[in-house]
């Protein structure tokens, strides 16, 4: 996939297993720069689009991070002194910053990843104290897919709303990746839970829905 190349043609610096930063609410763009740095052999780290500025300074720091993925508006929020390479999600494909300026001509050469290698880095809620990077391999994730994909409860024929931000694990995994997995028409909400993705579910027909009961419930 040309997509996948991302890194290996403007910021071939990236490390395996390097955390990527995707600071955005959920949009198609984010789920494809996700997808496309864990396949690329550095580890997508999703941060929460909503973090104040100590925080998300914290954050930023404590993982050692280079690169990020944002929206311009979540860029300009980015402590400039950070000196992160950060690439648009919502740019046009003329702009420099783009991500799509990433995107490989031809075909490229992709590490295999191993199944000990690090595939994300999520950040707690840090309700006891500062957020601490907690990070995932690829087994761990292919293991909880497996069994979501053997209960059944997503199909491929289904066409799942996706309400919750992808910042947290579940809806990373069970919410975005199994989806993908089995071929589902995946709908992510265009922001915060509420009435965003009460319109995903109810527009777009959407079967299944990945978030918490709360939200489930006002979508009945």
């Amino acid at each position: 996939m040309r997509v996948c190349a991302l890194f290996f043609r403007s910021a071939a610096g990236v490390e395996r297993g390097e955390p990527v930063a995707l600071f955005a609410a959920s949009r198609p763009e984010w789920i494809i720069a996700s997808l496309a740095v864990i396949r690329a052999g550095a580890a997508a780290m999703p941060v929460d689009a909503q973090l104040g500025e100590e925080t998300l300074r914290h954050i930023l720091a404590d993982s050692g991070v280079r690169f990020a993925f944002a929206t311009t508006e979540k860029a300009r929020t980015l402590d400039p002194r950070m000196g992160l390479a950060t690439h648009l999600l919502d740019a046009g494909s003329d702009d420099e910053q783009s991500w799509r300026q990433l995107l490989a001509e031809g075909p490229v050469e992709l590490p295999q990843p191993g199944p000990e290698d690090q595939a994300t880095l999520f950040y707690t809620s840090g309700t006891t104290g500062l957020p601490k990077g907690v990070p995932l391999s690829h087994a761990n994730i292919a293991s909880q897919m497996k069994a979501v994909l053997e209960s059944g409860v997503i199909t491929a024929v289904d066409r799942v709303a996706l309400p919750l931000p992808l910042h947290h694990v579940y809806p990373f995994v069970i919410g975005m990746l199994a989806p993908l997995a089995l071929g589902a028409d995946l709908n992510p909400a265009a922001g915060p839970e509420g009435s965003a993705d009460r319109a995903c579910a109810t527009r777009r027909r959407c079967h299944r829905d990945s978030g918490r009961p709360p939200a489930i419930q006002r979508h009945v």
